[in-house]
């Protein structure tokens, strides 16, 4: 399912690669190397993570986390996932008060941890919440990491916590987390960029209301 894609990005690698050699000392050199670049950068996004946006709400005095985060595995993550090694994904966030002449301070930080697995037999992947004991099987990758992506509810923090006198913001990360992986697999995994997915922080100001 996810190999189609990766397989059109390695080719359009390819012939950037092919491009750039062929440049050579042309007047064109630099111009095609800098698309070289761009075309190679673009393969690279297209697998990973990102926090496309984040929304915060108060429920009965508690902040709570809606996020979109887009999640896409490398071609060497879903092997390793199709020959039974689980695979766990995070989705740490921060809360952070703001200072203006020293470093911010971070007020709480949660983190939330799901397994996805893929049993042969079934023909399924299954989606685990290790926080909640809650898990649901999946026929296929994709519509899997599309609902893993889709964090609705998560709570943060008791909005009486955050002082009317200053500034917050939160903060979302997700990536893959390593150390979840057979410890054999560890040092290579940490090595090898096609296993250390994460995306970057993802921030977003707290809005206080005159009834918190």
């Amino acid at each position: 399912m996810l190999n189609a894609p990766a397989t059109i990005h390695r080719a359009r690698a390819s012939r950037a690669s092919n491009t750039c050699r062929l440049a050579g000392k042309s007047p064109l050199g630099a111009l095609i190397v800098t698309v070289c670049a761009v075309l190679f950068s673009c393969a690279a996004l297209a697998q990973g993570f990102v926090v496309e946006q984040v929304a915060l709400r108060v429920v009965n005095d508690v902040y709570h986390l809606d996020a979109d985060i887009g999640i896409t595995l490398t071609p060497q993550i879903v092997e390793a996932l199709e020959n039974g090694v689980a695979i766990t994904v995070m989705v740490e966030t921060d809360v952070v008060r703001k200072r203006r002449w020293t470093w911010n301070e971070t007020i709480t930080d949660v983190e939330a941890r799901y397994a996805i697995e893929y049993h042969a037999l079934s023909g399924q992947y299954v989606s685990k919440n290790l926080e909640l004991g809650l898990s649901r099987n999946y026929h296929r990758l994709k519509p899997l990491l599309d609902d893993l992506g889709k964090v609705r509810d998560f709570p943060l923090i008791a909005a009486r916590r955050l002082s009317p006198d200053d500034s917050y913001s939160v903060r979302v990360r997700a990536r893959l987390d390593i150390e979840s992986l057979p410890v054999p697999m560890r040092p290579r995994a940490y090595l090898n960029s096609l296993w250390r997915l994460q995306s970057d922080w993802y921030e977003w100001p707290i809005e206080r209301t005159s009834s918190e």
